[in-house]
């Protein structure tokens, strides 16, 4: 495996007394080719790390700003393959920042597990998110994402089990991303308390970087 770029970014914010932000983009939205220039003013503005949105037809995990947008992103053409492009294309204007591809299992299946990891990590992707991807079932793509050179972030939700959050530690890099809410994405009045929970009982089985998302509306201290 590569160097984990991701945790890198996260441990230099934390090493800075900072909270690391890691913003969420869905790719071609709203207009096909803007993508480049929305990362390039994020970064600017002193983003961390990026979460890149490959939209998909049936977004179960999502709300509806975030389906909205992925529908707009399909209408204007994207595929997996443009996804990968818009990697490059970010690249090739020398922006560094560690990328995360987040996306649904399905997306990934109908490239071969094997062809898009490769072709993301030629394209300048750092690591993966499979959002409706138990970590019981993930050691398939782990497993590639293994041989590309990647790194997979797992998600856990409030309802995760010891054993599930035992499983997605074990082969995880970048960071564990813990869902902060019962539901879909999209900005809360608050956040659950059981999210605190959650994190220590992450905490129990590894040493990576904790990431709250869904439900995120403010900054949290």
């Amino acid at each position: 495996m590569t160097t984990d770029r991701i945790r890198q970014a996260i441990d230099k914010a934390k090493n800075e007394g900072r909270i690391a932000l890691v913003p969420y983009v869905t790719i071609d939205f709203p207009v096909p080719g803007i993508t480049k220039d929305i990362v390039k003013s994020i970064v600017e503005a002193g983003a961390d790390v990026i979460e890149l949105g490959m939209p998909f037809s049936d977004p179960l995990g999502d709300g509806p700003t975030i389906q909205a947008s992925g529908h707009q992103a399909l209408e204007n053409g994207v595929t997996p393959k443009t996804c990968m492009d818009t990697v490059k294309e970010i690249r090739n204007a020398g922006i560094d920042i560690p990328i995360v591809i987040m996306g649904y299992y399905n997306n990934i299946l109908s490239m071969g597990l094997d062809e898009f990891c490769s072709n993301a990590h030629v394209s300048g992707v750092d690591g993966l998110i499979a959002a409706d991807l138990p970590a019981a079932e993930a050691d398939p793509l782990q497993d590639a994402v293994d041989r590309a050179g990647l790194v997979l972030i797992p998600l856990l939700a409030l309802t995760s089990t010891e054993r599930a959050i035992e499983h997605a530690c074990k082969r995880a890099g970048g960071f564990i991303y813990c869902i902060s809410v019962l539901g879909v994405t999209g900005a809360r009045a608050s956040t659950s308390e059981r999210v605190k929970i959650l994190a220590d009982k992450v905490r129990r089985f590894t040493d990576l970087p904790i990431g709250i998302g869904f439900g995120i509306q403010l900054q949290i201290t």
